[in-house]
C-alpha cells in the first residue's frame, strides 16, 4: 500500500473551474491546428461525463513544440475530442505526440477540499517550492469543508501530509505557505494525524498562534517565523501527542512551542530576532513529554527557556542561553504535578538580570525523581530546588566558572571542555536560515 499523492504548485496561480482537477491521461494525442482540437480515443471520457465549465483547462506536459503547462478549453465535442482556446503550439503546427498527466493544483486550500481522501492509506498533498502559497483562510477549514468531498478523516494508520518538494515527493525541498500577514497557518480542533514537512510556515496574523494542531500532528524539519507587524502570535499550539522534530522557530512573539501530554519536542532551535520570545520558548504543558536536544537562544529579558507543568517527563540535553540579561529563567517547573520528571545535562547560562535563575524547579507537591549533570553559568541565581524536592540526585549540577559555550552571543554553541562539560556535542553554528 502507498499513501495517495496529490500536488499542489502554487506558481501555478489559483484555480479556476475544474481545469486542474481534470485526470486526463494523453499518452500520443492529435492536435489539428486548424480546428483546434485535440483528439485521442476514449481519453476525455471521464471529463465528458462531468461536463465542460467556464474556465477549464488541461494540462499538457509534452509533444513536438507543445508548450508545456496549462492550456484553455472551448468546449467538449466527444469522449475522443476538445476543443482548445487557442494554438497549443510553440510553432504553429500539428503535432501528434501531445501528451498529458495528472495536473497539479494551483491553490493548496482548493486541492484540499477537491481531494477525496485515503482512508486507507493516507494522503499526502506535495506544496512545490519556489513560490509561497498564499492563504486566504486558515488551512483548516479546507480540511474541514463537506464540499465538494468530505472533511478528511485521519487514522493512526492513515495520515494526512503537507510536505514540500522540489522535483519529485519527498526529495527534501522546502515548500512555502503564507498567512500573507492576516490569517494564520492553521487553526484545527478536528483533524488529528497531520504532518507539516519541510515547510516553511510563516508571514501569519498579529494573535494566537500561526499553528493550532488537535491531538498527533506534526512538524518535522520545517521552519516558522512569524513576520507581522506587531509580533504578537505564538509559534506551535499543539494537543496530545504533538512531535516537533528538527524544526527552525524565530522572529515569533509570545511562545514558541506550547505542547499538551505525550509530546516530543526534540532536535529544534529557537531564536528570538525582531519579534522576541514573551513568555516561554517552549511550554509543555502535561504529563510523559520529552523535552530533549533542543536550542534555545534568547534576545530578550521578559521569557523562560524551557517551562515545564506536568508529570513523568524527561528534560535533558537542551542548551539555552540568554544574551540580554535575563530576568526570568532558563528551565523553570511550575504547578502542582510537577513530579517523576528526569532533569539532565542541560546547560542555561545569562539570566543575569534581577530574579535570573538558571534552573527553578520550584511550585508545590514536586517531586525531581532525575536530576543531574546540569551546568549553569552567568546566572544570577543558578540552582533554586527547594528542600525534598529532588528524590535521587546524581550530582554534578555544576556552577561553571566560564561559559559552557565557545560563542553564544555568536550563536556558536558548541561546548568547551570546562567543568564536566564536554565539548563536541553539537555542531559548531546551526547558522541563520
Amino acid at each position: 500500500m502507498a499513501i495517495t499523492e496529490v500536488f499542489v504548485d502554487p506558481a501555478i496561480a489559483a484555480d479556476s473551474g475544474r481545469g486542474t482537477r481534470a485526470t486526463v491521461t494523453l499518452t500520443a494525442a492529435t492536435f489539428n491546428l486548424g480546428a483546434l482540437t485535440l483528439n485521442e480515443t476514449n481519453a476525455f471520457t471521464a471529463y465528458n461525463t462531468l461536463g465542460f465549465a467556464a474556465g477549464d483547462r488541461i494540462w499538457l506536459t509534452g509533444g513536438t513544440a507543445v508548450t508545456v503547462g496549462f492550456h484553455a478549453i472551448a468546449s467538449i465535442t466527444s469522449n475522443s475530442e476538445i476543443v482548445m482556446v487557442a494554438d497549443i503550439t510553440t510553432d504553429a503546427s500539428s503535432p501528434t505526440d501531445v501528451t498529458s498527466d495528472s495536473a497539479p493544483y494551483g491553490d493548496l486550500e482548493y486541492a484540499i477540499e477537491q481531494t477525496t481522501f485515503d482512508t486507507t492509506n493516507g494522503t499526502r498533498v506535495n506544496v512545490k517550492a519556489g513560490t509561497d502559497e498564499i492563504l486566504a483562510v486558515e488551512l483548516g477549514a479546507a480540511f474541514d469543508s463537506a464540499s465538494p468531498t468530505a472533511a478528511w478523516a485521519t487514522s493512526p494508520t492513515a495520515i494526512a501530509v503537507v510536505q514540500g518538494y522540489t522535483a519529485t515527493a519527498g526529495d527534501g525541498g522546502k515548500g512555502g505557505i503564507s498567512g500573507g500577514g492576516s490569517v494564520n497557518i492553521i487553526v484545527s480542533f478536528t483533524i488529528d494525524q497531520l504532518s507539516f514537512v519541510d515547510m516553511h510556515l510563516h508571514n501569519g496574523a498579529d494573535s494566537g498562534f500561526m499553528c493550532v494542531i488537535d491531538n498527533f500532528c506534526s512538524f518535522i524539519n520545517c521552519e516558522l517565523n512569524d513576520q507581522a507587524a506587531s509580533g504578537a502570535a505564538g509559534g506551535i499550539d499543539g494537543d496530545s501527542g504533538t512531535m516537533v522534530f528538527g524544526c527552525y522557530v524565530h522572529d515569533i512573539g509570545s511562545r514558541g512551542i506550547n505542547t499538551a501530554a505525550n509530546s516530543f519536542i526534540s532536535f529544534n532551535y529557537l531564536v528570538d530576532e525582531t519579534n522576541k520570545f514573551t513568555n516561554q520558548a517552549i511550554i509543555c504543558n502535561g504529563s510523559q513529554e520529552t523535552i530533549t536536544n533542543n536550542i534555545i537562544w534568547l534576545n530578550g529579558t521578559t521569557s523562560s527557556g524551557i517551562k515545564v507543568n506536568g508529570t513523568r517527563s524527561v528534560c535533558s540535553n537542551n542548551s539555552i542561553f540568554n544574551n540580554t540579561a535575563g530576568t526570568v529563567n532558563g528551565i523553570l517547573t511550575q504547578g502542582s504535578n510537577v513530579y517523576n520528571y528526569d532533569f539532565r545535562n542541560n546547560i542555561v547560562e545569562g539570566f543575569s538580570g534581577a530574579g535570573g535563575t538558571g534552573f527553578a524547579l520550584a511550585g508545590t507537591n514536586n517531586q525531581i525523581n532525575v536530576y543531574g549533570g546540569n551546568a549553569s553559568f552567568n546566572n544570577t541565581t543558578h540552582y533554586s530546588a527547594p528542600a525534598g524536592h529532588v528524590i535521587m540526585n546524581l550530582g554534578d549540577n555544576e556552577t561553571l566558572s566560564v561559559s559552557g559555550f565557545t560563542d553564544g552571543p555568536n550563536k556558536d554553541f558548541s561546548p568547551v571542555n570546562t567543568g564536566n562539560v564536554k565539548e563536541g556535542a553539537l555542531p559548531a553554528s546551526f547558522g541563520d536560515q
